[in-house]
């Protein structure tokens, strides 16, 4: 072996068995801390400084030191990232982690167990079903033993861990298409159009998406429009059911909508559920947001009917703050995942308790340490305790906003989200036609840009069709009450950044009035 050989062999010794601590896992301690201090959510930029920051690279040859690695982080990586700790960022589904995150991560990382076959993730594939097992009591407080029978049995799943809400929502969808048509993953789609989907037009995207991915088309996603509470509208709902009968289309599935992603709102879930059962339709409740709320005893209420539903996404990323690629889907029937089980001679084998059997991802990391973490660390209580306040400050902050001039609060929130927009001067107690909505959707669009790329705060903006607008699209700043650093007076700083940004836009380059 030459001597660049040697070099090579010893780098790689060097990286794969000496775990000890290195100079970058050192300095980038550092770093991070530095980084956490920010007061700030982002450093200011545009699209344009970005791409010069990070033009086109080819593969380094010879790779670069750690120290010339952590430099580039330093410089331009961590500067830009968004931080989304700082208590004036408020705008989308994303918090500050527990602190003892970041230990379970290094614990995901080094033991890198594969729980698509318990081969490669032994204890890792029973810690799993443990920790599903948990939530899925407090979902359908089934008794206790319902659990001991279920818990690990190889027939059995009470749910599944995936990387996201999205996964979550097409293993649904899975599930009941094949319940409604059996074989079609050994014949195919069937006819175009013969089978649909009904869900409120606050449905969350990937319910589109997972259309497309199964063969339904996106084209056969029935929407329902919201009432005055943007929840689904009930009487539309009855009206559309009995239309899709006439044309004799097989409903495969009903979706119930537990903290819209738009404004919060959780939709009548006993009601759906009563409809569903009526007409035999699969009914899934997505609450990749809202199922969290289940752990307050205060607002649990809001969620009546949840515990009747087929089964139920929640986002582990969201509500009970754990890292992103963590989402979650239970079964009201233990037996339902097994409509999309696939076996495989070398691993999830017929009479195995692989975890693989009965998920979409093949190859999936441990990430159910983050959810034991949770559950265990914080409990029940303090869970609870988080969801009550971010209601809370949700509340405050929206009545303060109501009692403004300059602002207009668009929908009261019934979680921990809401929607308002600015209004300028000269369309303030004037009626707001649909050409003066137009204006102020251009208006709170570049508002809520020159907010973002001053990377002092964040509110997010979205599109809605209220029905108090004549369903006309609205454009709404969203504030997100999940950080649990946010205070009410972070929401009047924000309110008065808007103010000062709004003042500084040049009204005619943007509006046509």
């Amino acid at each position: 072996m030459n001597t660049k050989g040697k070099q090579i062999q010893t780098f790689l010794k060097t990286v794969f068995k000496n775990q000890k601590t290195t100079v970058l896992s050192k300095k980038m301690e550092k770093i991070l801390r530095s980084y956490m201090a920010r007061k700030n959510v982002s450093k200011k930029y545009n699209q344009k400084d970005m791409e010069q920051i990070f033009p086109f690279q080819s593969i380094p040859n010879e790779g670069y030191s750690e120290r010339e690695y952590i430099t580039e982080l330093e410089d331009k990586l961590l500067p830009y990232a968004t931080n989304v700790g700082v208590s004036k960022f408020m705008g989308h589904m994303t918090s500050i982690l527990p602190n003892f995150i970041s230990n379970i991560a290094i614990l995901v990382t080094s033991l890198n167990q594969n729980v698509v076959k318990v081969e490669t993730g032994q204890s890792a594939t029973f810690y799993e079903r443990q920790a599903i097992a948990m939530l899925h009591e407090l979902l359908y407080n089934h008794k206790k033993d319902f659990y001991n029978k279920h818990i690990h049995h190889i027939d059995s799943t009470l749910g599944i861990v995936t990387s996201g809400g999205t996964i979550a929502n097409i293993t649904a969808l899975q599930c009941a298409r094949n319940r409604t048509y059996p074989q079609i993953e050994k014949k195919g789609v069937y006819n175009e159009g013969e089978g649909v989907v009904i869900c409120s037009e606050l449905g969350h995207y990937s319910i589109k998406k997972a259309m497309g991915i199964l063969g339904l088309g996106s084209q056969n996603l029935i929407t329902v429009p919201t009432d005055d509470s943007n929840k689904i509208d009930i009487e539309v709902l009855k009206e559309t059911i009995q239309k899709c009968q006439k044309k004799k289309l097989k409903i495969i599935a009903l979706i119930g909508v537990a903290g819209s992603t738009e404004c919060g709102s959780i939709d009548p879930l006993d009601t759906l559920a009563e409809i569903a059962d009526t007409h035999n339709i699969y009914f899934h409740v997505d609450a990749a947001w809202g199922g969290p709320i289940k752990l307050s005893d205060t607002y649990a209420h809001l969620l009546k009917g949840i515990e009747k539903a087929d089964s139920i996404t929640i986002d582990g990323h969201k509500q009970l703050y754990l890292p992103m690629g963590i989402g979650l889907i239970f079964f009201r029937n233990p037996q339902t995942a097994k409509l999309i089980e696939k076996q495989s001679e070398y691993i999830i084998r017929k009479n195995s308790i692989d975890l693989g059997k009965r998920t979409i991802e093949g190859s999936r990391p441990a990430h159910s340490f983050y959810l034991q973490a949770g559950l265990k660390l914080i409990g029940k209580q303090k869970y609870g305790w988080l969801i009550e306040k971010g209601i809370e400050k949700a509340n405050t902050m929206a009545l303060y906003i109501k009692t403004l001039e300059d602002f207009e609060l668009l929908t009261f929130p019934e979680t921990n989200i809401f929607l308002y927009r600015y209004i300028p001067e000269i369309f303030r107690n004037k009626p707001k036609t649909k050409t003066t909505n137009n204006c102020l959707n251009t208006f709170n669009k570049i508002l809520q840009k020159k907010q973002m790329e001053a990377g002092y705060s964040f509110v997010s903006y979205t599109t809605v069709s209220l029905k108090k607008y004549h369903k006309e699209p609205i454009v709404g700043l969203r504030i997100v009450l999940a950080n649990p650093l946010v205070e009410i007076t972070d929401l009047n700083s924000i309110i008065e950044e808007q103010r000062q940004l709004a003042e500084g836009i040049n009204f005619s380059q943007y509006m046509l009035v």
